[in-house]
């Protein structure tokens, strides 16, 4: 089973960081949902911080790119924590119909307007990356 959460609308960087450590600290987390949602500052730091910490993944989102929904001054600085620390980054169509499934037109072009290579540095275009990170996350619950 995997655990995604999302983060509440409103609160500080500071304290929706308090917020994830919170719940870190009773549940086990796979995947950050939304972390750079553009309503929801994030003290990114911390948050990388709980990545490696805890060992769950930070994931970008293709929808919330498209729809406008995104920070992407946040989203790019944190893969850049990401990448410097090595916690695991994942992408996400966040597809809501079979349309959009499985979608990263809006992720192809932040990575293409940034140089980054998507390759490079998605655990979940790799299948031995991303199997090393389920496999990681299944011992953690036995």
């Amino acid at each position: 089973m995997c655990s995604v959460i999302d983060h509440p609308i409103g609160q500080s960087a500071d304290e929706n960081a308090q917020a994830l450590e919170n719940y870190l600290s009773q549940s086990p987390l796979d995947i950050l949902a939304h972390p750079c949602h553009a309503r929801r500052p994030q003290n990114l730091e911390k948050v990388v911080a709980l990545s490696l910490e805890y060992g769950f993944a930070l994931e970008v989102n293709n929808s919330s790119l498209s729809l406008g929904l995104t920070n992407v001054e946040q989203l790019e600085k944190m893969i850049n924590l990401a990448r410097e620390s090595g916690a695991p980054l994942v992408e996400n169509s966040d597809g809501h119909t079979f349309h959009t499934i499985g979608e990263n037109e809006a992720i192809e072009r932040f990575l293409n307007e940034t140089g980054l290579d998507g390759d490079e540095i998605f655990i979940n275009r790799d299948d031995q990356k991303l199997d090393a990170f389920l496999s990681r996350r299944k011992q953690m619950r036995e």
